[in-house]
């Protein structure tokens, strides 16, 4: 005899809504209890990048949102097998080795030549469609590079564009054209650019850039280090807070204050009425005599 009780406790996450259930066997009297529940691993509390290492351990397509890569991990854990035996394997271009490829350059004449129907219709066959974000893209400089190489009838395009919206984060993309500048295959590292067919912004792109490099037999990219005027030279922006010079002294922990005068003529009775007395007199006695002008008469003077 077997019956089913259903618990009533539920875990509730980021990752999903799970019910533990257990199953009671009863043979010969005796009650056996087996359990089938999720593990205790929150991985709604994983950053992207751990997701999609653990979902590669386990031979699992790692492409997709954060909610889709949560769910894709729970459902392993719940079915207690591994990823080869429940989803097929990541789709993975057939590209030439890195050594093959060579940046694109003004005195390259070998550039399949696409056109821009080419790229909107590539899109269509995807139901996208084309979006004037991957020209301002292009414009504001987000293609960090673009390669190219030439493999079995097919010429392979290889190029970075940093994400819009996260900093520090590029994507690598590559796309296949055959000699008709029909696009074959793509894919990009982003979350929706899984291959054969990626159609992101960032595969948009680097077409666009192609494009523009049979029009114009040039590219814009971004500007790199060595492009940049120096700076090192310039002086740096102050921050602080400005201070009066009277405080100068708090702050470096001065016990006494400094006083140009000889150490005779320091602290003398009455030296401030003494000291106010002589330039009122000096004012009095030469009303029209500068210092430059006294001291022409003190050398003729002496001479």
């Amino acid at each position: 005899m077997m019956s089913h009780k259903r618990c009533n406790r539920t875990k509730t996450s980021l990752r999903c809504v799970s019910i533990v259930f257990t199953t009671v066997y009863e043979l010969e009297g005796r009650c056996l209890k087996y359990c089938v529940m999720e593990s205790n691993v929150k991985y709604g509390d994983w950053k992207l990048q751990q997701l999609r290492e653990e979902l590669k351990k386990r031979g699992v397509k790692i492409s997709g949102r954060k909610k889709e890569l949560v769910e894709r991990l729970v459902g392993l854990d719940n079915l207690g097998r591994t990823a080869a035996q429940i989803l097929e394997p990541e789709y993975v271009m057939a590209v030439p080795d890195s050594a093959a490829y060579q940046d694109i350059h003004a005195g390259m004449s070998t550039i399949v030549k696409i056109t821009q129907q080419r790229l909107i219709d590539y899109l269509h066959s995807n139901e996208k469609e084309y979006e004037r974000k991957v020209e301002e893209m292009y414009i504001q400089r987000y293609v960090r590079f673009i390669r190219v190489a030439d493999k079995d009838r097919l010429q392979f395009i290889r190029g970075s564009v940093w994400a819009e919206m996260k900093k520090n984060v590029s994507y690598n993309v590559d796309i296949s054209i055959d000699k008709n500048a029909v696009i074959q295959e793509a894919q990009c590292d982003c979350a929706v650019g899984q291959g054969p067919t990626a159609h992101c912004k960032h595969v948009a792109c680097i077409i666009y850039c192609v494009i523009q490099f049979g029009i114009n037999k040039n590219i814009i990219t971004e500007v790199t280090c060595t492009q940049r005027l120096q700076t090192f030279h310039h002086a740096k922006a102050y921050k602080g807070s400005p201070m009066k010079a009277a405080k100068l002294h708090d702050v470096r922990g001065h016990t006494s204050r400094y006083d140009p005068r000889p150490e005779a003529f320091r602290n003398q009775k009455c030296y401030p009425d003494n000291f106010r007395n002589a330039v009122i007199n000096f004012q009095v006695c030469y009303p029209r005599c500068t210092i430059e002008n006294r001291r022409k008469t003190h050398k003729e003077t002496v001479l």
